[in-house]
Parts: C-alpha cells; sequence; structure tokens
C-alpha cells in the first residue's frame, strides 16, 4: 500500500463518520482535505509546515496526503496527522505506529528522556 492509497482509505471513513470534508486552521490561515499520511523517512521530509512532521507528498508543489511511490515496509513508521471538521468544529491529531515490528530500544530511550523533560518543564511552570 502506498501513503497516498492510505489517505484516499481513510477520508471516505472520515466522511462516513461525519467529517464535513475540509479543516480550518486560523493560525495558518489555510484549508485542508486531510493532512500527512507517511511511512517511515518520509515523515521526516522538511517542509515549510511549522508542524511535528513533514511530508514527500505527491510532488514538491503538494507536499500532502502522501506519495504515490512511497510502500509500506516492515518495520516502518507510520505518521498520520489529520485535520478533521464536524458540524463547523475543528480538531487535529497526530498518531504513530510501527507496522510490523517494534521500535527500536533507541527510540523508545529517546521517548522517554522528552517524557521527562516535558514533565520538568511542566513541573516548574515553565510550559
Amino acid at each position: 500500500m502506498a501513503e497516498a492509497d492510505l489517505g484516499g482509505a481513510l477520508y471516505p471513513a472520515m466522511i462516513r463518520e461525519g467529517h464535513h470534508g475540509i479543516a480550518r486552521f486560523s493560525m495558518y490561515d489555510t484549508e485542508i482535505l486531510l493532512g500527512h499520511i507517511c511511512f517511515g523517512e518520509s515523515s521526516i521530509y522538511p517542509t515549510s509546515f511549522d508542524g511535528p512532521g513533514g511530508n514527500y507528498g505527491m510532488s514538491p508543489a503538494v507536499p500532502l496526503l502522501g506519495s504515490r511511490q512511497r510502500t509500506l515496509q516492515h518495520d516502518d513508521l507510520i505518521f498520520v496527522d489529520i485535520g478533521c471538521g464536524v458540524d463547523g468544529y475543528h480538531t487535529d491529531k497526530t498518531m504513530t505506529y510501527i507496522y510490523k515490528g517494534q521500535l527500536p530500544q533507541s527510540a523508545v530511550e529517546i521517548h522517554k528522556r522528552c517524557v521527562a523533560a516535558l514533565a520538568c518543564t511542566l513541573m516548574n511552570g515553565q510550559y
């Protein structure tokens, strides 16, 4: 399955569940249909968007949704960052999954350090 295929399957499922088709972001003064659907290294590809990930996308002109060429491989990280709107209310959710594998221990350790740093910042009232 290609990244774009997963995006193509998610969009109609969201519509059936009540998504009105676009998500609006006033901070960026923009609208999107879905968002980023990325596998592996595609999820950290640099873009001009100041968000948690990037994407090769369909082309440099459309770094969204997902690539038609990048297919899901064993041990890939699946990065899904999509917006949704229902009855005029808008939300955004980013989720990551691992496909048929486990995260390397080094990634688990880095995650634990990030969680600890955030907890320390919150306890010191700096967040």
